[in-house]
């Protein structure tokens, strides 16, 4: 018996009915799950291979600071980074649907370091009280631009051509990715799926460090950054730097400029496991006169200590008769600095524990020489100051992270309270005249213009004066030209946490 027509319509009506409240119902269960959701923050997509992370309270800081005098971004990004930026602040004028966002959304553009250049990310924090202006913009994208999406997982991505780049986009979880690199999206998309507990809760951590009153941040991740600068530009930022910070892991820093000064200050994360960071952790801050050196003197490395036992940590290893030497001397301060003439001079200074026991030590190094049918001391004197020639190896070279500049020490005095060494006993020479005569880094206004920025005492020390005219260098000749001298700083706050204070004077 066949089912009358009314009966058929009943039945598909029933069906239909049925279809359309479970699509409603499997429409509402995915809305409820998006609004539950809870929004995602930019840390949340970032991986251990970050080497910078610049923090801004908004875009519109951005754009300001671009159309400023003051703008410092050529000085942080690289050309082509900056040139992508450009290009950014570009393609967003005009948006109005965008104005509010601007204002009020925080922004973190990440660095990703390849082989010759970065790849750059903005995380702008939009969460979902702005779907409506996305959806605008996204529907404005896809008239305007022609927008093309790419299907990556439960994420769609988008890409637009805006001038010479291709523009990459993603909007999820309340966060708006863009970027001119594929791979750093996709990889950061990946991070938000498995993301690294330790590293969110890092920067996190990080991030209340930060000042409130401040619109730019910069949070360093050493590891990668270190790596990626190695042997790039030695005359801007020599590698034995970046072996002397091998122990800092994260640096979260706030920046300013002012007085033609590129300001970073905070605060940086100490590895643990490096054994360098007991010196750090154990160590008072301690004073260092840095007017005590040579008005000619261009470069300052400096390790300040308060006991022997404590600074021998910093060695990384050991080294037979060195070893033997080090400890007969008990460091526990050291500095090596350079003076710059037609040619330049290496000098090390260190103060002991002891300072009779290495004078002791150290006498018995002076060498003898044969005048007048007899053996004689190769000691002179300047002023009231006594050289005496010696003959060692540059015992500190393979404990620290110094230059080969000063392979032998050949020569030393003591002015109280430091012991100094360098390779020719008329070097010697001229450092005592130029202390008697005044003629100091006190006198230096390139200097002297850092002390402002820096307290008196400090752990470990870095002053660098740059020769801008000869700025040869393919990476980073653009800031080798730009940078007078810079000064770099860092004390003890409490264990595995220092202060961080670097300062960049640049021509105007």
């Amino acid at each position: 018996m066949g089912i009358s027509k009314r009966k058929a319509l009943q039945l598909t009506a029933i069906l239909f009915t049925v279809v359309v409240v479970l699509a409603l119902m499997v429409f509402l269960i995915k809305v409820y799950r998006y609004v539950q959701a809870p929004d995602k923050k930019a840390f949340d997509f970032i991986g251990p291979e970050v080497a910078l992370i610049v923090k801004v309270d908004n875009f519109k800081a951005i754009k300001d600071l671009e159309q400023s005098e003051q703008n410092f971004l050529p000085f942080i990004l690289l050309p082509e980074n900056h040139n992508q930026l450009q290009s950014f602040i570009r393609f967003t004028e005009g948006l109005s649907f965008l104005y509010d966002i601007a204002e009020e959304c925080p922004l973190s553009i990440c660095f990703y370091p390849n082989e010759k250049s970065a790849s750059m990310v903005f995380m702008v924090e939009v969460t979902k009280k702005y779907d409506r202006e996305i959806q605008s913009l996204f529907t404005y994208l896809k008239k305007r631009h022609h927008a093309k999406s790419l299907a990556y997982k439960e994420d769609k991505v988008f890409q637009i051509h805006t001038g010479k780049n291709i523009l990459y986009y993603v909007y999820t979880h309340g966060l708006l990715l863009f970027g001119f690199d594929q791979k750093t999206i996709s990889m950061s998309l990946n991070q938000s799926k498995q993301p690294d507990k330790g590293i969110s809760k890092e920067l996190t951590d990080l991030s209340t460090t930060l000042s409130a009153s401040r619109p730019f941040h910069l949070l360093i991740h050493h590891p990668v950054f270190h790596r990626y600068l190695t042997n790039k530009n030695e005359q801007l930022i020599e590698n034995h730097l970046l072996q002397s910070m091998a122990f800092c892991e994260w640096s979260a820093l706030d920046m300013t400029f002012m007085d033609q000064k590129l300001i970073f200050s905070g605060y940086t994360i100490l590895n643990p496991l490096r054994k360098e960071s007991f010196f750090y952790n154990n160590n008072k801050n301690t004073s260092i006169n840095l007017h005590f050196f040579p008005l000619s003197t261009s470069r300052i490395l400096a390790w300040q200590g308060d006991t022997y036992s404590r600074f021998s940590h910093l060695k990384s290893l050991n080294a037979g008769s060195q070893e033997d030497f080090f400890s007969m001397l008990k460091p526990n301060s050291m500095c090596f600095f350079q003076t710059q003439g037609d040619t330049a001079s290496s000098f090390l200074m260190l103060k002991s524990d002891d300072t009779e026991e290495a004078a002791f030590h150290l006498f018995n190094c002076v060498g003898t020489e044969f005048v007048n049918n007899a053996y004689v001391y190769d000691t002179f004197y300047v002023n009231t100051s006594m050289v005496g020639g010696i003959d060692i190896p540059n015992f500190f070279l393979p404990f620290l992270p110094l230059t080969s500049d000063l392979k032998r020490l050949k020569a030393y005095t003591y002015i109280e309270p430091y012991f100094i060494f360098s390779d020719r006993n008329t070097l010697i020479a001229e450092f005592i005249m130029a202390l008697k005569t005044e003629d100091r880094l006190s006198n230096d206004s390139v200097f002297t213009a850092f002390d402002a920025y820096f307290p008196n005492k400090a752990n470990f020390v870095y002053y660098k004066k740059l020769n801008t005219s000869n700025a040869t260098s393919v990476n980073f000749g653009h800031l080798q030209s730009k940078v007078k001298a810079y000064r770099l700083q860092i004390n003890k706050h409490k264990k595995n946490i220092m202060f961080f204070s670097f300062v960049v004077d640049l021509n105007s």
